[in-house]
């Protein structure tokens, strides 16, 4: 019998190092999308670490470093503003490995923003079976946003952010969207707290100009298994599912687009300065 700690063959070991980098690529990825999605929504991250003597800090804010996201910190053991470079390895004397995060969440905010991600991120194909199933032609637009999103790398991203339906309303405004749209919007009925999923072409955002090719709004009462959209917006077309639902004139749940692309609410930092000034 071979003793255990023979060395793996140069080939599997090789193999074996691709499939733990990818795990914590995957891993870091997770930890990043839900940190900077609720900073970006104006909620800190709480974070609890293993171990009997575990530990609890709190993550406020990160930025672009290069090609990588580096975390902003505050933790009573170090001080305001400790720069966390990697999640995966971001440990001190007094810090064992992450394992867990906490949000302090509004009242009554219920589904999260992974739900309304996963949903956003499947709605165009389900959207094209459906057009198909009534044997209609596909919108040429429907069908690139469906393509484009089975790659996490591709063309197009995804950005969420939980904000105020008021608030919401309010930056509508703003985004240089068509003025059917706008209205349609101001007179949705929404929630006190919404989900706003953008689809975003990250070519246009880096250039800082209008990157939003579609966007979802879900209600944040409903649950993360039953999702609940509330306006579905496309560079074509807006419409108001709420409103379609209770039977209006199609003029009050459908406005047509301008067929550009429109501001971020999420990325656009002019957009956000205005917002917050």
């Amino acid at each position: 019998k071979l003793p255990a700690d023979l060395p793996l063959p140069s080939g599997r070991r090789r193999r074996r190092e691709r499939h733990e980098e990818h795990d914590r690529r995957t891993e870091r990825e997770r930890i990043l999308r839900v940190v900077c999605k609720y900073i970006n929504s104006g909620f800190p991250v709480v974070v609890l670490t293993e171990g009997t003597d575990a530990h609890a800090f709190t993550l406020v804010g990160w930025q672009q470093a290069g090609d990588h996201i580096r975390l902003l910190a505050c933790d009573d053991q170090v001080g305001p503003y400790e720069v966390i470079d990697d999640p995966l390895t971001a440990s001190r004397e007094h810090r064992a490995k992450w394992r867990s995060l906490m949000v302090p969440l509004p009242e009554k905010v219920f589904f999260t923003g992974e739900a309304a991600e996963t949903r956003a991120r499947n709605l165009p194909e389900l959207t094209l079976a459906r057009i198909d199933a009534a044997g209609l032609a596909p919108p040429d637009e429907l069908t690139l946003l469906a393509e484009s999103l089975h790659r996490l790398d591709g063309p197009i991203s995804l950005r969420a952010r939980l904000i105020e339906g008021r608030r919401y309303k309010t930056v509508a405004g703003r985004q240089e969207r068509s003025a059917e749209v706008t209205k349609l919007i101001r007179l949705a009925h929404l929630p006190h707290w919404v989900w706003v999923v953008e689809m975003q072409d990250r070519a246009a955002r880096e250039r800082g100009e209008p990157c939003v090719l579609a966007e979802w709004i879900f209600d944040s009462t409903a649950h993360d298994d039953v999702p609940l959209e509330r306006l579905a917006s496309t560079r074509s077309a807006t419409t108001d599912a709420h409103g379609r639902s209770r039977g209006h004139p199609r003029a009050l749940w459908a406005a047509p687009g301008s067929g550009a692309m429109w501001r971020s609410l999420i990325t656009d930092r002019e957009l956000l300065h205005a917002e917050y000034p």
